[in-house]
């Protein structure tokens, strides 16, 4: 590839990143419902068309029409499935019966999703701001927390905490998280397909089973230890992404390609400007490795 080509190649890219960044720390300390409170409140600042109930991506996604106006600069409840809770905790059981995806988005907070032996899912909740959740089509849908309640003398979202218990012994379909700005443990999950995208925050996968893994990092951090039955594709920005896969190195063919980047598999690095490598060892699966400015590292136990 010419230099120059690649030089403006990877200044996209950082440039990019660096819009990333900001674009989720301004929506994670509650940028757009500073703008709806001081707009709900008469104050100095108009943004036709982002204010009202059909605005945001919460709206979109989730089809909840929150009570959007001068509350939000003061939201200190908890509001589940778009019930105000007398109390900033909540539990349910969630039937099990034909679920077969398991698909979550997360705000602010920390989030763990683990194992039990109970028949049933169950959702244990503490906290401050807006979760949703339901069962559609043998999917269930989990969002936590909404943004609204990171603004200006709002309570702090520090103790926002969310615990989903999978039953044990349950393989989903796939597996679909999205990560903005918490942090999120996963353990000892199986899946036909786990799908992971991270923004700013934080994501643990430990003692996992995938028949295929795809991670998208940006800025925050990606671990994922387990075994992996099928290929793998890892895209990292600027953050860090880990992989401690179970078997020998021999066990995958690798696609590595770097910007300015890193991407190491056991005691190969491919780094920088290098460009990208194909590494056929004839095996049956095959990882795809690309690292734009962050670094990606491949082991194995």
């Amino acid at each position: 590839m010419n230099k120059f080509i690649k030089f403006c190649l990877i200044a996209a890219t950082i440039m990019i990143s660096i819009g990333l960044c900001i674009g989720i720390a301004v929506t994670a300390i509650g940028g757009p419902s500073l703008i709806r409170g001081l707009s709900a409140a008469n104050s100095f600042i108009s943004v036709p068309g982002l204010i009202g109930p059909n605005w945001g991506p919460w709206r979109l996604n989730w089809g909840w029409n929150g009570p959007w106006g001068a509350d939000d600069i003061n939201w200190n409840y908890l509001l589940v499935n778009g019930k105000k809770l007398d109390e900033r905790s909540f539990t349910d059981s969630i039937n099990s019966d034909g679920i077969r995806r398991l698909e979550m988005e997360t705000g602010v907070g920390e989030f763990m999703i683990l194992p039990h032996d109970g028949d049933d899912f169950e959702i244990r909740v503490s906290g401050v701001g807006d979760v949703v959740y339901r069962v559609e089509g043998g999917t269930l849908f989990v969002a936590g927390f909404d943004w609204s309640n990171r603004t200006i003398g709002g309570s702090s979202t520090k103790n926002n905490k969310m615990t989903l218990y999978v039953p044990r012994y349950m393989v989903f379909d796939h597996i679909d998280i999205e990560v903005g700005v918490g942090a999120v443990e996963m353990r000892e999950l199986s899946a036909a397909a786990i799908t992971a995208e991270v923004g700013v925050g934080a994501l643990e996968m430990k003692d996992m089973w995938a028949g295929r893994l795809d991670l998208d990092g940006g800025v925050g951090y990606v671990e994922y230890r387990g075994f992996i039955d099928g290929d793998v594709e890892v895209n990292g920005s600027v953050g860090g992404i880990a992989l401690w896969v179970q078997g020998a190195e021999e066990d995958f063919n690798y696609e590595m390609d770097t910007s300015v980047g890193s991407v190491t598999v056991g005691s190969y690095t491919l780094a920088g400007l290098s460009g990208d490598r194909y590494i056929n060892n004839n095996a049956d699966k095959t990882m795809s490795l690309c690292s734009s400015v962050g670094a990606i590292e491949v082991k194995f136990y």
